[in-house]
């Protein structure tokens, strides 16, 4: 492996590891170095294209045609197809999607680095919607009509803890799962109408 080829493999995996540990900005400016060393690299420009750095109708025509029309095992395929559900606003489909892929091939680190990214991506967004975490939730349903719901277990824990004065951030808090799932149910549970954001 040349020097340039070796700089690039650090430089994308350390700005994974960047990603991963939310620091946005900084993990792009190693993609960018990247691209600054090979222009035109396909995984720097997926990578800064899932994290919203790089437009990818500004992409070349030839260029994208040619990965997505990579031939393989078809994991290439699914991956297009869950960064095509989040740009069309489908998060939670595209994330399950690539829960998927890497379930079935857990050595898949590319489809494992884009479910980091994109877990990434949803906590911000679904955060954003609970007010950063300052919201105030109150359930919606009394407790006949939520039976009726096959919650889970997590989803039960969250709900007891909604008194319509305790604010989000100090939900997730008591939340004994990892902070994306705690703000994932957090967001199910809004967007099926059981609970409602008050303040």
């Amino acid at each position: 492996m040349s020097e340039t080829s070796e700089r690039i493999e650090q430089l994308l995996a350390e700005g994974l590891r960047l990603y991963g540990e939310d620091r946005v900005d900084e993990a792009a400016r190693h993609w960018t170095e990247v691209l600054e060393l090979e222009p035109g690299h396909a995984e720097a420009r997926e990578y800064l294209e899932a994290a919203g750095f790089l437009d990818p109708a500004g992409a070349e025509p030839e260029e994208e045609a040619v990965v997505i029309a990579t031939p393989g095992d078809g994991h290439e395929e699914t991956v297009w197809e869950a960064l095509g559900l989040y740009r069309r606003g489908e998060g939670a489909e595209a994330l399950s999607l690539l829960e998927s892929l890497t379930q079935q091939d857990p050595h898949r680190l590319e489809a494992q680095a884009y479910m980091e990214l994109l877990r990434s991506h949803l906590f911000r967004e679904y955060l954003a919607e609970l007010a950063d975490g300052k919201a105030v939730l109150s359930v919606r349903v009394g407790p006949e009509e939520m039976m009726k719901y096959n919650l889970p277990a997590n989803a039960g824990f969250l709900l007891s803890r909604i008194d319509g004065s305790t604010t989000a951030a100090e939900i997730l808090t008591l939340a004994a799962t990892d902070p994306f799932e705690a703000v994932f149910t957090l967001h199910r549970l809004v967007e099926a109408n059981l609970v409602e954001v008050t303040s």
